[in-house]
């Protein structure tokens, strides 16, 4: 009888949870590693550019989170990344070992905007600035509110921009966790997504109601806002390194390139339905969405807008990053895995 219970109870456990992390016992995440060799850190030529894109492959598969992937982004170095999911955890993959070295918890999934700070010390989201080398908390934000909340580091990493869906946008010191500047309201509060311009001087976020706000940080005025259509939901968005784009993508089957400075709109790529996430490679050659409805990630050439590679993911991905030295290009999924392409090693 008794055991008849236990197995009664696991079996009510995995119908109740199922939607959100599919009934699975409990496990190490261990990395799927493919018939082909990582290009070590030294190997700077080894960039994914426009030129390279039928060399791109498939290096790893990382079963990384229970539940969907909700946002990825690499160190400085490209020797490690960190990922967010649906099952309140962030876990901090090795590319050379493909080993998960840290975990962090999280309380709300609503805090999964995650980034690491430009000399690769300091972990944040929405709830707290984390010390990567040790592991400990050093500042508590936004924890505890249930309003989704969003974090981006700006170049320099003195601050952090932090807003609540349901506030203004603040600039947080980074050495003191003090609030040092409240941003000019808009009309709408319902900012998503945000990043600093690579000169640090402008912050981009993309708004609920279609728009992108781009704010000037030294006056924290709101000095331009660009129009993806309508009061449509604006789903990710990204600066190019060198500093001449921006670019977005939303509930609309299409992504927008923006000149950076005077707002012109410079290209539409298509898709067959929204896009959920965007980023520049760091030579500024290529633009990859993740096309939800395509489920794959597509490489469109800078500026021309052709379609030059579709990579498969077999799922919809929110959370898309190339690591800033150009060898790496991740992608997690909705059904939890994390994928690592790059460019072979010459035989």
């Amino acid at each position: 009888m008794i055991i008849k219970r236990i197995l009664f109870c696991r079996l009510l456990i995995c119908f109740l949870v199922w939607p959100l992390i599919a009934c699975r016992g409990p496990q190490t995440p261990q990395s799927t590693i493919l018939e082909t060799e990582l290009p070590p850190p030294e190997t700077g030529a080894k960039q994914i550019s426009s030129a390279r894109t039928g060399e791109v492959t498939l290096l790893a598969t990382y079963p990384g989170h229970l539940g969907r992937v909700l946002d990825v982004v690499f160190s400085p170095s490209g020797d490690f990344f960190a990922t967010s999911g649906q099952d309140l955890m962030i876990r901090i993959w090795d590319t050379s070992s493909n080993e998960e070295l840290q975990t962090f918890p999280m309380h709300l999934v609503d805090m999964a905007d995650i980034d690491i700070s430009p000399n690769g010390s300091l972990l944040a989201n929405g709830e707290a600035i984390w010390d990567l080398g040790s592991g400990q908390e050093l500042f508590t934000l936004e924890r505890g509110s249930p309003i989704p909340a969003f974090a981006a580091f700006s170049p320099e990493g003195s601050q952090l921009a932090l807003t609540r869906m349901d506030q203004c946008v603040k600039l947080v010191d980074t050495s003191s966790g003090e609030i040092t500047q409240t941003l000019e309201c808009g009309e709408d509060l319902r900012t998503k997504r945000m990043e600093f311009s690579p000169d640090g001087s402008h912050l981009a976020a993309g708004v609920i109601n279609g728009t992108v706000r781009i704010w000037d940080i030294k006056s924290g005025e709101i000095i331009q806002t660009l129009h993806y259509s309508g009061e449509t939901d604006i789903h990710d968005l990204a600066y190019s390194a060198d500093g001449k784009y921006l670019a977005a993508t939303g509930r609309l089957p299409k992504s927008i390139l923006w000149d950076a400075n005077s707002g012109e709109i410079l290209g539409t790529f298509p898709m067959r339905d929204n896009g959920l996430g965007i980023t520049f490679s760091p030579d500024t050659t290529l633009l990859a969405v993740s096309a939800g409805f395509e489920k794959a990630v597509l490489l469109f050439e800078i500026p021309s807008g052709e379609l030059l590679r579709t990579l498969d993911l077999g799922e919809q991905s929110l959370a898309i990053s190339f690591s800033p030295d150009g060898r790496f290009l991740a992608a997690g999924t909705f059904d939890g895995r994390i994928l690592l392409w790059g460019l072979a090693l010459d035989p």
